[in-house]
């Protein structure tokens, strides 16, 4: 047990030093978050570009909405005023239909791009 322990705690050791000196990129939205990069979103299918054109440098997102990244598609559905706060009252109630359930309506209603640039340094 002794052994590893020791173990442990030296693998421990060498991953905090070499994670010294690593460059991180924050990719957080200026929405939501205050980071520094503005993201936007399109649900799937509502967009005539393929995924390759999308994930282009210089891929204009016209139409899209501005996103918060990270985030799930209904928070920022929410933030975007098409859904009602799911954790007010009894809005996310099944009863009440005011937000579409995924079991429902299926994966695909909530599948949307998301897209940025950012540079690598």
């Amino acid at each position: 047990m002794k052994r590893f322990i020791f173990t442990l705690l030296a693998l421990l050791a060498v991953l905090c030093a070499s994670a010294e000196g690593r460059e991180y990129i924050s990719l957080d939205s200026r929405l939501g978050h205050g980071g520094g990069l503005t993201w936007h979103m399109l649900r799937d299918g509502e967009t005539k570009a393929t995924g390759r054109e999308i994930s282009m440098p210089g891929f204009k997102p016209e139409g899209w909405a501005e996103a918060i990244v990270p985030a799930t598609v209904l928070t920022n559905l929410v933030e975007q005023k098409v859904y009602p706060e799911p954790y007010f009252g009894q809005t996310n109630k099944l009863a009440n239909n005011l937000i579409p359930d995924i079991a429902k309506v299926g994966r695909e209603f909530y599948t949307y791009w998301f897209r940025t640039e950012f540079s690598n340094p």
